[in-house]
């Protein structure tokens, strides 16, 4: 049995699927399994997963379309070992970054968390923090930088302890959006032995026309869910700047899902926009919650002071303005 079970959902990545499973098969640790969960891509990308069959460690399941969280909850009913992680199609890792994630969990860690790369195609950018040791009780002061500098929401920057993940049934919510938030927020919230580590250990490859640069009349009501169990989470962490800084999300998200209304494919009148932002603005939660709400950075204060205006054109023009400098 592999100590190490990778899970990589396919769909229709044939222009970068070869890069990322090479990435993961010249790795410099070599006790692992992967396994390649093809999501009824119908570009070639299947054909490509059957050819890595040759390698002993690849395992291919081929499943009709269903989306990421289904495809990566196969893995996991597949997967075995000691520990599993997660990357997607599109990305790649460096040749340590298994091995050294592995190095960093000791008998009692549940989750290692590293920084990772921007892949611009022309250029990189590290995005990490710094190292250290938490459990749910000690990790509030770290949790507001691990959520400003998005280390905290992804599922790929982590190696997981696979009994921690199965005895606690954590799995990826299906047919929703923004899966990853939900994940580990369900995951901390299961309160694990957590080791952050500076490295960065994944290159998360920026592509255009992704699901999150498109218009999508879904994404009010997630985000808004996502942002209300990272307020429950922030309750179970006992700390005043993650409180308020997870409160400050609520803020955000609903003004993320008002950008989102600006892209052409948006058919929602003027009139119809400022409807929905009246409606969210006079929400009790939303009267509660901004009055907890705090940013760290200029901008995410700017944001949370525009919003405690309460001012449906103000925060209209305002989204309108992020738009165009997003």
């Amino acid at each position: 049995m592999a100590r190490v079970s990778v899970v990589i959902p396919v769909y229709n990545t044939k222009e970068y699927l070869a890069r990322c499973v090479n990435s993961v098969l010249n790795q410099t640790f070599n006790d692992m399994s992967v396994i390649l969960v093809d999501d009824g891509s119908t570009d070639g990308s299947a054909d490509i997963c059957d050819s890595y069959k040759t390698d002993g460690r690849i395992k291919v399941i081929h499943k009709e379309n269903g989306g990421l969280s289904s495809a990566r909850n196969a893995g996991i009913a597949m997967a075995e070992g000691e520990f599993i992680c997660f990357v997607d199609s599109d990305d790649y890792l460096p040749e340590n970054a298994i091995e050294r994630l592995v190095l960093e969990a000791n008998e009692d860690t549940d989750v290692v968390i590293c920084g990772y790369y921007l892949d611009y195609g022309t250029k990189k950018k590290a995005n990490y923090v710094k190292s250290g040791n938490y459990t749910l009780n000690n990790i509030g002061d770290a949790f507001a930088e691990l959520k400003a500098k998005h280390i905290f929401d992804p599922a790929w920057n982590k190696l997981i302890r696979l009994k921690f993940l199965k005895e606690n049934n954590i799995l990826f919510k299906e047919g929703e959006l923004y899966e990853d938030t939900g994940f580990t927020t369900a995951l901390f919230k299961c309160r694990p032995d957590i080791k952050v580590i500076s490295d960065c250990l994944y290159y998360y490859v920026q592509r255009q026309g992704s699901i999150t640069r498109r218009f999508n009349a879904e994404k009010l009501e997630t985000l808004k869910s996502r942002a209300l169990d990272l307020i429950d989470l922030s309750l179970m962490l006992n700390n005043k700047q993650a409180h308020s800084y997870c409160n400050y999300f609520y803020v955000k998200y609903l003004f993320s899902s008002f950008i989102n209304f600006n892209f052409e494919s948006c058919n929602l009148s003027k009139s119809q926009i400022k409807a929905i932002i009246k409606a969210e603005i006079e929400d009790p939660a939303f009267l509660k919650i901004i009055n907890e709400a705090k940013g760290i950075s200029i901008l995410e204060r700017i944001v949370v002071l525009v919003a405690k205006t309460k001012s449906v054109n103000i925060i209209y023009w305002f989204s309108k303005i992020l738009f165009k400098v997003r």
